[in-house]
C-alpha cells in the first residue's frame, strides 16, 4: 500500500468507527508507536500525527551513547498493509469501548425488547431501542437466566420486558464485539415494572423485592398501596404471583408479613382438612 493511499485510508476508518477526532489520533499515534517499536529493537519510537495535514513525524529514541533522538522518514516506512491492519484493529475495539460505555448507562435497567432468534438450547437474542442516541443493540439472554416456565416458549417477533444486566466488549476470534446480557430472573425486574407502571406515583414510593422465586411468586416490600390495575399487569408479565407488604419501617413490614401468612395458612387449611378426611375414609375402608 502507498503511503498516500494509507494517509487517506487513515482518514476513511476515522469517518467508518464515527469515533472523536481527539480519540481517532490517540489510537492510531499509540498502535504506530508499539508496531515500530517491535521493529526497532533497542529504540522507542513515539509518532506524531498533524490533524491538519495527517503528516506523520517518526521519532526514534535510543539508549546509546547517552540518549539521542533521531527522525526516521516517511518514505522508510515498510510493512504498510501490516500497520494498516493494527490500526484497523485497533480502532474496532475503540467503537466497540465507546459503544459499551454509552450502553452501560442503561444497565441495571427494565427495558422492552423484541426476540429475534431462539438457539436451540432455548436462549435468546432480543433487540432493544435505545433511544435516538444510542439506536438499536440486541442483547442475549441465555436459557439459565429465564424462568423455567418460560423455557422452550418464547416465539421470534415477541415483545417481553428484560433486566439488562451487563455489557462487555468480547472478542469473536480476533473480532471485537459488544456482549449485552439480559436477565428475566432477577429481583430488579419485578421492582422496576411496578414503579415504571405506577401511574401518578408518590416521590417517596420505595419497592423492593426481597424474594422471588422466578415464574412462581414474589414479596414486595412497599411503603405505599399498589394499584391494582399495576400489580395485574406485572404478575401477567411475570406470570407468577406477586404479594404485596406495605409499611414505612421493619415493623409496619414485619406486621404485614405476619398477616400475609395468616391469610396464607387460612386459605391452605380448609384443603388440608379435606385432604385429611379423604385420607381418613381411604384408610377405613
Amino acid at each position: 500500500m502507498h503511503l498516500d493511499h494509507f494517509k487517506t485510508s487513515l482518514a476513511e476508518m476515522a469517518a467508518l468507527y464515527r469515533l472523536p477526532p481527539v480519540t481517532v489520533l490517540d489510537t492510531i499515534e499509540r498502535t504506530m508507536s508499539e508496531v515500530l517499536s517491535s521493529r526497532y529493537r533497542g529504540e522507542d519510537i513515539q509518532v506524531r500525527i498533524d490533524e491538519r495535514t495527517l503528516e506523520i513525524r517518526i521519532l526514534a529514541f535510543s539508549m546509546l551513547n547517552g540518549g539521542t533522538w533521531r527522525d526516521i522518514p516517511e518514505a522508510n516506512l515498510s510493512g504498510i498493509k501490516n500497520l494498516h491492519r493494527h490500526i484497523q484493529g485497533a480502532l474496532q475495539r475503540a467503537s466497540v469501548v465507546r459503544e459499551v460505555k454509552k450502553i452501560r448507562k442503561h444497565c441495571n435497567k427494565v427495558s422492552q425488547g423484541v426476540v429475534t432468534r431462539i438457539d436451540r438450547d432455548g436462549s435468546l437474542y432480543v433487540e432493544f431501542d435505545l433511544g435516538p442516541q444510542q439506536g438499536l443493540v440486541t442483547g442475549h439472554c441465555p436459557s439459565q437466566n429465564l424462568p423455567r416456565n418460560e423455557r422452550g416458549r418464547y416465539l421470534p417477533g415477541e415483545e417481553r420486558y428484560f433486566h439488562l444486566a451487563s455489557c462487555t466488549p468480547v472478542m469473536v476470534g480476533q473480532v471485537p464485539r459488544i456482549r449485552l446480557t439480559l436477565d428475566r430472573t432477577s429481583k430488579r425486574l419485578p421492582e422496576q415494572l411496578l414503579a415504571q407502571w405506577f401511574e401518578n406515583a408518590p416521590q417517596d414510593l420505595r419497592i423492593t423485592c426481597r424474594m422471588r422465586q422466578p415464574g412462581e411468586r414474589s414479596e414486595i416490600w412497599t411503603t405505599h398501596k399498589i394499584p391494582k390495575q399495576t400489580l395485574t399487569a406485572v404478575s401477567k408479565e411475570l406470570g407468577e404471583h406477586v404479594f404485596i407488604l406495605i409499611g414505612k419501617n421493619g415493623v409496619e413490614i414485619r406486621k404485614a408479613r405476619r398477616s400475609l401468612f395468616r391469610r396464607r395458612k387460612e386459605k391452605q387449611l380448609p384443603r388440608e382438612l379435606e385432604f385429611l378426611a379423604q385420607r381418613t375414609e381411604e384408610i377405613r375402608r
